[in-house]
């Protein structure tokens, strides 16, 4: 870890980040995979009563 007490807390805040992106990733590609997997039949009638 590194001595200087700013570099120390962009460690963390970097690590965050890099947290927080990966949850952001597996959400985005849930999301994803949920609608690809969703049947055209489900989807058809969401579709109409968003209309």
């Amino acid at each position: 870890m590194n001595a200087n007490p700013i570099m120390a807390k962009v460690d963390k805040l970097m690590a965050l980040v890099d947290a927080l992106e990966t949850r952001l990733a597996t959400a985005l590609l849930a999301a994803a995979l949920g609608e690809l997997t969703n049947s055209p039949e489900r989807h058809s009638s969401q579709q109409q009563k968003a209309a």
